[in-house]
């Protein structure tokens, strides 16, 4: 379903009256709200949760360029740079600061500067053009019709990240919170639904390929925004563990 579908959907099952455009939407107040609260439950959804999901894994590919250093970085949790054509990933440099910046040669290692991508050792001419893809999960939990990532919906056509299997959680979500609001009975009910399907994506869309276990933490992580990834995802864990 799309925003306006999910809306319309939302306004349905709590027993109001549905809009035969999107842009209706914005002359009546549950219109208004129901737009409001399904965004917030995508961001609530997507990124407040103790795993890490499948729907949010992306992968970024940049060409090298001799002597450059800096490239733009992803919106998103950097897991790792890799490179395609060799079996090979490079990592977040935790020293960074002690490191000679005039070293030149095949990137082994990187850091934020600014915002933006640091590359270390700085490509030299052999790595001119090659290939560096970087994995991560994506900050960005909608889609316009085209198929780009922006940060939420806002247009009519425009889609969650989440799988469309899944997306009356969603619905449920949006749905428990207003009734909660209005201190509704159906307020039980709806969170049951939300349970329920909360439940099936986790079993469906939760990473476990690298994570078997989910996001854990290993007592001690690897990098600095490994480390960041965990207190993030389970910042309990993460205090426990230190």
């Amino acid at each position: 379903m799309n925003y306006f579908e999910l809306c319309n959907e939302i306004l349905s099952e709590l027993f109001f009256e549905t809009v035969p455009t999107f842009e209706e939407l914005e002359e009546r107040t549950e219109g208004i709200r129901v737009k409001r609260l399904v965004n917030r439950a995508l961001y609530d959804i997507c990124n407040n949760e103790q795993r890490a999901w499948k729907f949010r894994e992306r992968d970024f590919d940049m060409m090298l360029v001799e002597g450059v250093c800096l490239y733009d970085k992803p919106n998103g949790f950097i897991k790792y740079y890799r490179y395609p054509n060799i079996s090979m990933k490079i990592y977040y440099l935790q020293d960074h600061e002690t490191q000679p910046l005039d070293t030149i040669g095949q990137p082994l290692h990187y850091w934020i500067d600014n915002d933006k991508i640091r590359l270390w050792p700085t490509p030299s001419a052999e790595w001119n053009n090659k290939i560096l893809s970087c994995h991560y999960l994506t900050h960005d939990y909608a889609m316009d019709c085209c198929g780009v990532l922006k940060p939420k919906m806002v247009n009519e056509t425009d889609v969650p990240i989440i799988p469309p299997q899944h997306h009356n959680v969603l619905i449920y979500a949006v749905c428990k919170d207003w009734r909660a609001n209005a201190s509704d009975t159906q307020s039980a009910f709806y969170n049951a639904k939300y349970r329920e399907a909360y439940k099936a994506m986790l079993d469906d869309c939760m990473i476990t390929e690298e994570y078997p276990d989910g996001l854990q933490l290993d007592m001690y992580p690897t990098d600095p925004q490994t480390a960041i990834l965990n207190a993030f995802y389970k910042p309990i864990t993460y205090g426990d563990n230190c």
